[in-house]
Formats: C-alpha cells, structure tokens, sequence
C-alpha cells in the first residue's frame, strides 16, 4: 500500500475513534435515562400500576433497552472496523 492510502486509512481512522467515542458517550447517556426512568418505575405506587404511566414507563424502558442494545451492537461494528483497518500494513 502506497503512502497516499495509508494517510487516508489513517484519516478514517481518525474518524471513526471519534464516532466511537461519540457512540461511547451517548450510549452512556441512554443507560442513565434508562436506570432513572427503572427508578422512576419501581418507587411508582400501587394503586398506578394499572395505569397509563405504569404502561408508558414500563414500554419507555423496555425501548431504552432496545436503543442500548442496538448502540452495543453499532460500537462493536466500530471497534471491529478499527481493527480491521488498524491491521492493514
């Protein structure tokens, strides 16, 4: 690989550690609304547990989840492609 590609590769790579560590941060970001919304869920009194809110937080958290897992899934894409293009000589 000639000079000119690998500044590129070095260039994406760049970019991608900080889409990583932006993915870091907001993934972070998910899992703390996430616990306090579980917070939120689990001090919820009795007699609203047949609610609405009940309802809404419950599928608020289950979707909180699902973000978090799908934002697992996109930085270990990320890591898997930093080293792929880490390992090109």
């Amino acid at each position: 690989m000639n000079n000119k590609r690998r500044k590129e590769i070095n260039q994406v790579l760049v970019g991608l550690e900080k889409i990583n560590e932006l993915v870091s941060l907001l993934k972070n970001q998910v899992d703390t609304i996430k616990d306090d919304e579980q917070e939120y869920f689990d001090n919820m009194p009795e007699n609203l547990q047949n609610s609405d809110k009940y309802e809404n937080s419950e599928s608020a958290i289950d979707g909180l989840e699902n973000a978090l897992s799908s934002l697992e899934d996109v930085e270990s894409a990320l890591n898997d492609t930093i080293s792929y293009l880490s390992d090109i000589e």
